[in-house]
């Protein structure tokens, strides 16, 4: 637990937290998640390193718009020891790796993290830091990193804002343009379209160039050229009216590629969010969402509710009538959970057979009159008998008499006011049902409080 010193210090609001991300082994895992003020991101190889960067500059899109932009300012990479040899000093892929996350981000900051008894050879790095100097090491490269002040302007001469202007009145070349504006919206998870367009009719000079993703509504239009998608399936049209067929074409063929990459790395991204097994939101997504979810609560005077739950004898049963059976009963839990749970609530497996739902209202109670525990407390009791009931049919005779799950509930703010604590309180609150005779649910102090008390 952080101690109240270091909040005072370090604040830990959300636009000044330093934001970081742990490549390999660096032995600062433990004291920088009990830090204040520090977003801990985990990678185990450069190319998670890589993945966590893009999605670390905006991680509103976890939610579709649902989350506020992330703060500007640099993101901190922390290179430990890893299974890539080539990342070590000297290696082969150490440049490589930093001119990745650069273009990724050039604002990044990155460091090598030695032992005692290394070198401080910090090599294509931005400086080396010492294990053993813990998380006031980090904290001073970071300071070190700020944006020095600007100087005085001199008023006879234009301000940057000035010149953006004037550089703005000048007809961008298609060189200045490039496919960059492209990468960058790729590598945050936003749609690349509407950029698209406007590098199109840029390129051929045609303002009235635009795309259809039905091609129903321009199969007939003699200017529509196809764009296709994976297995050269048609996903929409590009229409571009007194253009030539050819410089048509050319930009369809353009736009296809750049169509399909986009629904590559939507693939990609569900895929890292998303639990195979149930459906459910996976760990690496409950890590990001909750503080997120936590920052807009906190900035709406809104509550938010966590539930932390496992399924009780769940190894037992898992020993006697095998994992096939074991994953059937994981499935059809998530499956009454979504049925019970609202549209804005999260459900993840953070386990094997532990689950966390954070219980989420970001625009208030949408029932007037309603208060956000007791409706949670709703849903948990709705959900709890639905798994006491469930007779779990694909598995036949292998299907137990009865489950149980026992879990804690825990409300921001009353009993914590950061993920870290939210999650601790949960959890002893789970294992406190656990003690009590497993099938129950407990709150937590402050939920219990309000679970009758208006707003």
């Amino acid at each position: 637990m952080s101690n109240p010193a270091a909040h005072s210090q370090h604040p830990g609001n959300a636009d000044e937290r330093l934001r970081v991300i742990l490549v390999g082994r660096t032995g600062l895992d433990r004291e920088l998640r009990r830090a204040a003020g520090i977003e801990l991101m985990r990678a185990r190889t450069a190319f998670d390193a890589l993945g966590e960067l893009s999605d670390g500059r905006l991680d509103a899109m976890v939610e579709n718009g649902a989350m506020r932009h992330a703060p500007d300012g640099p993101i901190f990479v922390l290179v430990g020891q890893t299974d890539d040899a080539d990342l070590e000093p000297g290696g082969d892929d150490g440049p490589d790796f930093v001119e990745a996350l650069k273009l990724i981000d050039p604002a990044v900051r990155t460091a090598r993290v030695v032992g005692d008894d290394d070198t401080d050879d910090c090599g294509v790095f931005d400086a080396s830091l010492r294990a053993s100097d813990g998380v006031e090491a980090v904290r001073a490269f970071a300071k070190k990193c700020e944006p020095k002040p600007a100087p005085a302007r001199d008023a006879t001469r234009p301000s940057a804002r000035e010149n953006a202007a004037a550089a703005a009145s000048v007809p961008p070349t298609s060189a200045d343009l490039g496919d960059a504006p492209l990468a960058a919206l790729l590598a945050r998870g936003q749609d690349i379209v509407p950029m698209a367009v406007a590098l199109m009719q840029h390129r051929i000079g045609n303002p009235h160039l635009r795309f259809v993703r039905s091609a129903t509504a321009a199969d007939k239009s003699p200017d529509a050229v196809p764009v296709l998608g994976f297995g050269d399936v048609t996903i929409g049209m590009l229409i571009a009216p007194g253009s030539s067929a050819a410089d048509a074409q050319q930009q369809a063929a353009w736009l296809s590629s750049w169509m399909r990459l986009s629904d590559q790395q939507r693939q990609l991204r569900e895929a890292a969010f998303t639990d195979p097994l149930t459906g459910a939101r996976n760990r690496r997504y409950f890590d990001r969402f909750l503080p997120a979810a936590i920052d807009r609560a906190r900035d709406a005077r809104h509550d938010l509710t966590l539930l932390v739950f496992d399924i009780d004898d769940f190894k037992t049963f898992n020993d006697q009538h095998g994992h096939a059976a074991g994953d059937e009963i994981l499935r059809e839990t998530v499956r009454m959970l979504d049925s019970v749970v609202r549209p804005n609530d999260r459900v993840c497996r953070i386990g094997g057979d532990e689950f966390a739902v954070v219980f989420f209202e970001p625009d208030g109670p949408r029932e007037a009159g309603s208060t956000h525990p007791a409706s949670v407390f709703e849903i948990a009791d709705r959900f709890q008998l639905q798994v006491q009931s469930c007779s779990f049919p694909k598995l036949g005779r292998d299907a137990p008499g009865t489950l149980a799950i026992s879990g804690g509930l825990a409300t921001f703010p009353w009993d914590g006011r950061t993920a870290e604590d939210l999650l601790r309180h949960a959890d002893q609150l789970s294992y406190q049902s656990k003690r009590q005779g497993k099938n129950v649910i407990t709150l937590g102090p402050g939920a219990r409080d309000r679970r009758d008390r208006p707003r």
